[in-house]
């Protein structure tokens, strides 16, 4: 899991188009949704914030949503090592077609850009 833009969860709406919308992008090669993980990282966020700015935001599902783009899927319970490896160098080669500046963008479909390589 990554977020991405929590900052601008506090601009105005051109700001934040400009900067980019917050969200959490989940990536899971088991095709979970990890619900309450992002629970407790909004949880998180709004603690810390307040705990370092003294005032409240709210990091709701309205003002920071998630995305779950298609990644590929293991067949196994044991090379989510490997596909994690796969999906940080992913998330650093795409990062901006993923919504990192120029506002709203949909997640898109990685499949096609993933290698496969046999061990």
């Amino acid at each position: 899991m990554v977020i991405c833009n929590p900052g601008s969860i506090v601009k105005d709406v051109v700001e934040m188009e400009i900067a980019g919308r917050p969200y959490f992008l989940v990536l899971d090669s088991l095709g979970e949704t990890h619900s309450d993980a992002v629970a407790k990282l909004r949880e998180y966020l709004r603690k810390e914030y307040h705990a370092r700015k003294g005032r409240a935001v709210h990091f709701g599902v309205e003002s920071m949503g998630v995305r779950t783009p298609e990644v590929p899927q293991q067949e196994n319970s044991c090379d989510c090592g490997v596909y994690l490896l796969h999906y940080v160098e992913m998330v650093f080669k795409v990062r901006t077609k993923w919504g990192g500046g120029g506002g709203e963008k949909k997640s898109p479909n990685v499949n096609g850009r993933w290698c496969v390589v046999s061990l």
